[in-house]
């Protein structure tokens, strides 16, 4: 019999936002295919923004380019380049007069034109009013779209986030692009990220029987339960918050505020009864200022909206410093899935150091909807080494994970469960593929 004062740790994987319909990371770009919808971060948006087409557009000409091979963009290219140019151009003096003197025969001794009717033509050829400007990226956008689908790109998101790391580390260009657009490309599938996430989570209703039963499990252990997670999203704490469950990102930082510019409670060290809920790979509601450092916290309706919303501005709360023309200012601050994770930072060192702590002290181990991914070697390692050995270890996951139920024999060890077993060898590892809403309705039944 397992007594309350046990500690668990339960660590959650993508598996766990399935049945919320949120875009795991290895199909998210498949989002990028799916006709838009009416609105983006809020209901108060009617129509998709620069920002957001901006960096949908970067985005979805990159994969065509590098991976569909039978599909031509170099016209997409050269309209896109040329729809930025007339918008952002719109005082070229040169190119206005020698507009002028070719379709006007313009002399300088000459005076018998109209210069009104010469300059309403001039206006209409140079200049893009701000909405005539998105409507042509919106319907730029749905050509790739439409396009993307065709292509039916079926690349690994590991293999795309591990090269521009690389570029980017090494200050190095491809074959296509330069060191400067892989960084401005990674920053644009940054915030696409944040978009799919944050979407899905403001539209989600908050009411499934799975995740109330895992609200109801951490509650009924509150004050000896600790929360690992790979995820970036943020429907775990959504579910906290609107149950009423106060829980702890364990900073240990004073460099990391709220939207409203305060520091976040638990930087203070007044959060010691709170549920650890420790994200080592970062969150979609957590942003970075590239030239302070602070890291802003926002809620669940503001996530990111400055990255998409066009009348937003993109501002650090903490110095001031605004984004000028197409900078980046803030970023989203989140592990990508590569090969090459980055966790040398003072975030990263802290977080770790807790999941590790959490992990020491564990008397039982629940993996939710974690396959244990080799790409993900740095946890693998961190498990491994904080673990005890003997720790009781539930592994819950579902039934495309299940051996049992596996027809080919050769992909039964490219399972789940052979590498949880090989990790683990000295303790028990006992397994689930009914999901974590089965297994936490159980676990509640049982009073467990």
């Amino acid at each position: 019999m397992r007594y309350l004062r046990d500690k668990i740790v339960i660590v959650t994987g993508a598996g766990l936002s399935a049945p919320a319909n949120l875009p795991i990371q290895d199909k998210i770009l498949k989002e990028m295919t799916e006709p838009p919808e009416e609105n983006i971060i809020d209901s108060a948006m009617d129509k998709e923004s620069v920002k957001f087409l901006s960096a949908y557009i970067q985005v979805a000409i990159y994969l065509l380019r590098e991976y569909a091979a039978d599909i031509d963009v170099k016209k997409i290219i050269e309209r896109y380049k040329r729809i930025n140019e007339i918008y952002r151009s719109n005082n070229r003096v040169l190119e206005i007069i020698d507009f002028i003197g070719t379709n006007y025969n313009f002399k300088a001794e000459e005076k018998d034109f109209n210069l009104i009717d010469v300059l309403s033509d001039t206006g209409k050829r140079f200049y893009l009013e701000p909405d005539e400007y998105c409507n042509e990226l919106m319907l730029l956008r749905e050509e790739l779209r439409e396009q993307l689908q065709k292509a039916d790109i079926q690349i690994c998101l590991e293999d795309i986030f591990t090269l521009f790391d690389k570029c980017i580390t090494m200050k190095d260009n491809t074959a296509d692009y330069t060191y400067p657009e892989i960084d401005n490309l990674q920053n644009a599938i940054l915030r696409l990220f944040t978009f799919y996430f944050s979407n899905k989570v403001i539209s989600h209703a908050y009411d499934k029987s799975d995740y109330l039963e895992t609200i109801r499990y951490i509650g009924r252990h509150a004050g000896h339960i600790a929360v690992i997670t790979t995820n970036w999203d943020i429907l775990l704490e959504e579910y906290f918050r609107k149950n009423g469950i106060d829980f702890d990102y364990k900073f240990n930082s004073p460099y990391v505020i709220k939207s409203d510019g305060k520091l976040y409670p638990d930087a203070d060290g007044s959060s010691s009864l709170r549920i650890p809920y420790i994200k080592i790979h970062g969150s979609i509601n957590w942003f970075r200022c590239l030239k302070c450092g602070t890291l802003q916290i926002c809620d669940a309706e503001t996530c990111g909206k400055y990255l998409f919303d066009d009348s937003e501005e993109e501002k650090c709360i903490k110095c001031g410093q605004k984004a000028e023309g197409d900078a980046v200012q803030i970023k989203p601050e989140i592990i990508t899935p590569t090969m090459m994770k980055l966790l040398n930072s003072q975030l990263y060192n802290n977080l770790w150091q807790n999941a590790a702590y959490e992990l020491q002290q564990a008397d039982k181990v629940v993996f939710c909807g974690y396959s244990l991914p080799l790409a993900d070697y740095e946890f693998r390692y961190l498990l491994k080494q904080n673990i005890r050995s003997g720790t009781d270890i539930d592994v819950v996951l579902y039934h495309n994970d299940d051996p049992g139920r596996c027809t080919d024999d050769n992909m039964i060890n490219f399972l789940p469960e052979k590498r949880y077993a090989d990790l683990f060898p000295n303790s028990k590892c006992r397994f689930c593929y009914e999901g974590f809403g089965e297994y936490f309705a159980e676990e509640n039944k049982r009073g467990k």
